[in-house]
């Protein structure tokens, strides 16, 4: 290309880039000439490789760009994290990158392995143009995800799709240990030979299993009942159990997933991070599942931040409006706080069943289920038809 078309090509970049609406990222067609199937880039530029193939990145490897300066996922350069660019939930890394935090690699999100039990990582594509083994390219981006799980584990289903566990099943697992579908994770399980291979303390081997041996419920521990000699877990309302599951014939009760389909059952969805099926008949119609006393229902908060400005969580979930803002709004000598109007405790700080005292305000402060759906207090306990506990 001669001296005049060089500058004629440059200028015609300039307006470009002046131009609404254009920018880096913007491909022209190709100048008069020109072969029509090149792929035209801004100066600077070139052509991406992996899943940036066809497309024009300014970088990369980090070599391509600056001092204190990545080539980022999508073959920018930007500045090392850390300082004027935080990583807010994610934390900071030694090659200048954001990551998300670890433990082990079913922590991490999908495609991604766990580092050192600190961060999860991608591999990322060569200047030749290939993921590493084990990794292939992500369409949109210079990164690999994992296409091959590290020895001794094995690609997830349902919640932990795309993710890397150590089990689906019992049989991923060694001898005496058994799959938490929870978890995606071997433990020791409560099959046995004699007492040795029971680890647990208090437990003893009875026809080929670990149990906690007992005669009466004051035998066993908190939220057990002795069942048939054992103590077992039992419960007696939703709030008893874990988030997602439901109290059934004393029981905590959660499907599981089908692995194959990777689906749940009517009334039950996928829980992220987990192979057990989460209640929720709710979602699809715009509700979120009760808790505490409305554990079987629908409704469309359980706090106060569930609704919009201005609204507050009544007791049966439902968004009202405040019942006020300022004092004035209360009568018979009640205060606002938070939206609610709050009576004085009685003689000796007394206040309902379903109330608190607070001390320095000496207002009766209703007790309600948290979002996790138990009662805060000790003591408390859901009443039914209300997200409010009231005094055992």
């Amino acid at each position: 290309m001669d001296i005049v078309s060089q500058c004629w090509r440059t200028a015609v970049w300039i307006l470009i880039l002046a131009l609404p609406g254009c920018g880096r990222d913007w491909i022209p067609g190709p100048f008069a000439g020109e072969d029509k199937d090149k792929l035209q880039c801004l100066p600077g530029d070139r052509e991406g490789v992996c899943g940036m193939e066809g497309r024009c990145v300014e970088c990369i490897t980090d070599e391509d760009c600056q001092l204190r300066e990545v080539c980022s996922e999508r073959g920018r350069c930007e500045p090392l994290c850390g300082g004027d660019n935080p990583c807010g939930e994610d934390e900071c890394q030694m090659d200048g990158l954001c990551h998300p935090t670890c433990d082990l690699h079913m922590d991490c999100p999908p495609g991604m392995l766990c580092k050192d039990h600190r961060y999860c990582y991608r591999r990322r594509c060569t200047q030749e143009g290939h993921c590493p083994d084990g990794w292939e390219p992500i369409e949109g981006s210079l990164a690999c995800r994992v296409s091959k799980c590290p020895y001794d584990w094995t690609f997830g289903t349902c919640g932990f799709e795309g993710r890397c566990v150590m089990c689906n099943q019992d049989g991923d697992c060694p001898y005496l240990f058994v799959c938490d579908p929870e978890e995606g994770m071997c433990h020791r399980g409560d099959e046995c030979i004699n007492d040795s291979n029971c680890f647990t303390p208090g437990t003893v081997c009875r026809e080929g299993w670990c149990i906690h041996p007992c005669t009466a419920d004051t035998d066993c521990g908190e939220n057990e009942g002795c069942r048939e000699g054992r103590c077992k877990p039992v419960c007696r309302y939703d709030v008893d159990c874990p988030m997602g599951y439901i109290c059934q014939d004393e029981s905590c009760y959660a499907p599981l997933c089908d692995q194959e389909l990777g689906t749940c059952p009517e009334g039950w969805r996928l829980k992220e991070h987990s192979m057990v099926c989460k209640w929720d008949h709710c979602s699809e119609r715009g509700l979120m599942p009760g808790a505490c006393g409305l554990s079987r229902t629908c409704v469309e908060c359980i706090i106060d931040s569930h609704c919009q400005p201005g609204y507050i969580c009544s007791d049966v979930g439902e968004c009202i409006h405040q019942e006020c803002n300022e004092n004035i709004r209360c009568g018979g000598g009640d205060i606002c706080l938070e939206g609610r109007c709050l009576r004085r405790c009685g003689e000796g700080g007394v206040c309902e069943d379903t109330e608190q005292c607070n001390l320095s305000a000496r207002r009766c402060l209703p007790v309600r289920c948290t979002a996790d759906g138990t009662c805060p207090l000790e003591g408390y306990e859901p009443v039914p038809g209300s997200l409010r506990c009231g005094i055992l």
